[in-house]
C-alpha cells in the first residue's frame, strides 16, 4: 500500500535515488531490505539481453545520487512497466527520475488535469464538427457519414498533435492539408489566378 504524499513532502525527493525508490514504491515493487538486490535481479530477468551483465554496484548507485544515461533510463522504466504498470505516463516518470521537477503522483492534480483534458476534447470535438459542417456548405448532403468521420478524425489528430508538447515533427499529410487549404483561399480571394485547363 502506498501512502499519499503532499506537495510539501514531494520536494524531499532531491536525488535520483530517492525518486527511483519512490517510483518503485508507487508501482508496487517489493520494498524494504533487499530491494536493490531484488531490483537488480528483476532487471536481469526482465531484459536479459540489455541487462544480462548489469552489475549490482551499478544498480546500487541508482538508489543513491546517480541515475543512468537516458537510454538506460528508458530501458529500466520500460522493464518496470512490463509487470508494474502505472497510470502515470512512462515519459513523465522517466523525466522525474532523471531530473526531478513536478511531482508526478499527486492524484488531485492528475484528476483535475484528466478532467480538463476530457472537457477540452469534448469542446474540440464540437468545434471540429461545426467547422466540418461549415466547410461542406452546399455539398454536405452528398458526403457520406464515413467521409465526414474521416474528416473529423483527421482534424482531431491534427489538434492532438498540436497540443502534444512532445510532438516535434508535424506529419506531412497535415502540412499538405494546410498548404492546399491556403492555396484554395488564395484562388478564391483572387490573389492567385487559376490557369485555364
Amino acid at each position: 500500500m502506498t501512502k499519499n504524499v503532499s506537495l510539501d513532502e514531494s520536494v524531499a525527493f532531491i536525488t535520483p535515488g530517492e525518486r527511483l525508490n519512490h517510483i518503485l514504491d508507487r508501482v508496487g515493487f517489493k520494498g524494504g531490505h533487499g530491494r536493490v538486490a531484488e531490483f537488480h535481479q528483476y532487471l536481469k530477468e526482465s531484459n536479459g539481453e540489455e541487462f544480462g551483465d548489469l552489475k549490482y554496484s551499478t544498480v546500487r548507485s541508482w538508489f543513491d545520487d546517480h541515475s543512468p544515461v537516458m537510454r538506460k533510463v528508458n530501458m529500466v522504466m520500460e522493464s518496470i512497466y512490463k509487470n508494474y504498470p502505472s497510470n502515470i505516463s512512462i515519459t513523465t516518470l522517466k523525466t522525474w527520475w532523471k531530473v526531478g521537477g513536478h511531482y508526478p503522483f499527486n492524484s488531485n492534480v492528475d484528476d483535475k488535469k484528466r478532467e480538463a483534458e476530457s472537457e477540452g476534447m469534448a469542446k474540440m470535438d464540437f468545434v471540429i464538427s461545426t467547422i466540418v459542417t461549415e466547410e461542406c456548405r452546399g455539398i454536405f448532403e452528398n458526403i457520406s457519414a464515413s467521409d465526414l468521420n474521416t474528416l473529423k478524425k483527421m482534424a482531431l489528430e491534427l489538434a492532438e498533435a498540436f497540443a502534444d508538447p512532445f510532438q516535434i515533427n508535424c506529419p506531412e499529410r497535415f502540412l499538405r492539408l494546410v498548404i492546399k487549404g491556403e492555396l484554395v483561399n488564395f484562388v478564391e480571394d483572387g490573389k492567385i489566378r487559376k490557369r485555364p485547363e
